[in-house]
């Protein structure tokens, strides 16, 4: 279990971003609010949402949608006032930027909400350039929103005057990129397929890096109000609450699917998975986001069908709990995307509540949820070998050979690998023998000839089942 814990780890960010979906359209675990709940069903139906209904999501109390656009029409109406309507474009740039920089910005604190803006005057970079980018387009002025690996700015009128909009650079709150950072980023581009794996291989991480990042890429206003979303994200997983990180990161990457947005996500899932195989409290709903995250990713598939074992083992073998691990697996393939193949999931979980019946003596139930393992894959020889041993435990405790015929018929229809055994060739015709013997001690000699020239019969096709004949010379 350490040794997966590493492992998943080691992999921590080598994922390919992929499309994922809300759970219920609410869900109090996942939304902190109604109106968050609604703003975030409208995203995944791609309809058009309001940015600042995005950044008021993120920390949302009961009237702050009316407060805050109050308090930006007051600023978009000071400045209206003032006469700024009648200035070339770079006055009123230069106009926007004193009035909110005096006026609204107050002190820097890397995690405020777009509230505490107006509220406090408490802002970021990500805040304040959104605020700058509201007012420049209440006055139709064009502006281009810049992200950097740590930090975000705002470019105005950008095909003439070109004017820079600075609030702050700050570096808390956003991911460092350090030279193990860097290494990470350009990892995963090569799972993702997007560096090859020769280029990796010759050309140093930094350089690939520079190459790869855009370091000035262009973003619009709901990209930019997601990354209060990542903002949160990230220092809740600082904080090592990856559960909600993972929360918070999703509702980034609905809405601005990055890189690094994803890495971060894949990252807070894939660490909160291996806290919880320490602590063995496991919760269906982060396997499931990270199942469907990684839905293309070869690698992190294989990582999520083994901690889907790990939590197997620990439910039904090291501390059995049938109904625990029913309710953890029912739980997790409800919320699994359609785009998810469920057969790896099946076979694990059908194989344990097999071996619990096996062990219960329930030897018909434990076929019953073995062929549901099968089918998930046939060629799989250690279902095969479980089928067989349960299937042989089964016929050796039933000794009315009549209905032994019965389950035979049935276990050769559901498991074809059955019919091919000798073994059971041979025992299928030792039945069918001692039905025949039977009846005639029994004086059922109508049924007794029926049932004989329906062995004769069957004798005669080139793939007849395999049988003792100095038995049938005893019996016959």
């Amino acid at each position: 279990k350490i040794e997966f814990m590493v492992r998943i780890t080691s992999l921590l960010l080598l994922t390919l971003l992929a499309p994922f979906s809300l759970l219920a359209i609410y869900d109090s675990t996942l939304y902190s609010s109604h109106f968050e709940a609604q703003l975030f069903a409208k995203i995944q139906d791609s309809a058009e949402v309001n940015p600042v209904d995005i950044m008021l999501a993120v920390n949302y109390i009961p009237g702050d949608e009316e407060f805050v656009n109050k308090n930006i029409e007051k600023i978009i109406t000071a400045l209206k006032e003032d006469g700024i309507e009648g200035k070339k474009t770079k006055k009123q740039i230069q106009e926007i930027y004193k009035s909110i920089h005096k006026e609204e910005l107050k002190k820097y604190v890397e995690d405020a909400g777009f509230d505490q803006l107006f509220k406090k005057g408490e802002y970021n970079c990500v805040s304040a350039t959104a605020l700058y980018a509201i007012v420049l387009d209440e006055f139709g002025i064009e502006y281009e929103i810049r992200e950097t690996p740590t930090h975000v700015y705002l470019i105005a009128d950008p095909n003439y005057t070109n004017v820079l909009i600075e609030s702050t650079m700050p570096q808390n709150g956003t991911i460092e990129f350090d030279y193990k950072r860097k290494k990470e980023y350009v990892e995963y581009l090569v799972a993702a397929k997007l560096i090859s794996a020769e280029e990796f291989e010759k050309s140093p991480v930094d350089e690939l890096f520079n190459e790869y990042y855009d370091q000035n890429k262009i973003i619009d206003l709901k990209e930019l109000a997601a990354l209060l979303y990542y903002n949160k994200g990230v220092a809740e997983f600082n904080s090592k609450n990856f559960t909600d990180a993972s929360y918070s990161l999703r509702k980034a990457n609905m809405k601005y699917p990055s890189v690094t947005v994803g890495m971060m996500y894949n990252g807070s899932l894939a660490s909160q998975l291996s806290t919880e195989v320490g602590s063995k409290n496991y919760n269906p709903i982060m396997l499931a986001s990270f199942v469907n995250f990684n839905v293309t990713n070869d690698q992190y598939k294989s990582y999520g069908i083994e901690y889907f074992g790990e939590v197997g083992n620990e439910l039904m073998i090291n501390n059995p709990n049938v109904d625990a691990y029913k309710s953890y697996f029912n739980s997790f393939k409800n919320m699994l995307n359609d785009s998810v193949n469920i057969d790896p999931f099946n076979q694990k979980y059908y194989l344990l509540l097999a071996y619990a019946d096996e062990l219960n003596e329930n030897y018909p139930e434990a076929l019953k949820n073995m062929n549901y393992s099968y089918i998930s894959n046939p060629e799989n020889l250690a279902t095969k070998e479980v089928v067989l041993g349960l299937a042989k435990n089964h016929l050796v405790t039933d000794r009315e050979h009549e209905k032994t015929l019965d389950s035979l018929d049935y276990y050769f229809d559901i498991f074809p690998f059955l019919e091919e055994n000798k073994c059971f060739q041979e025992y299928y015709s030792y039945c069918k023998m001692r039905v025949i013997r039977e009846s005639f001690s029994y004086d059922m000699a109508k049924k007794g000839y029926e049932k004989l020239e329906e062995f004769e019969e069957s004798l005669q096709y080139e793939d007849a089942y395999s049988y003792d004949k100095e038995y049938l010379r005893i019996c016959i």
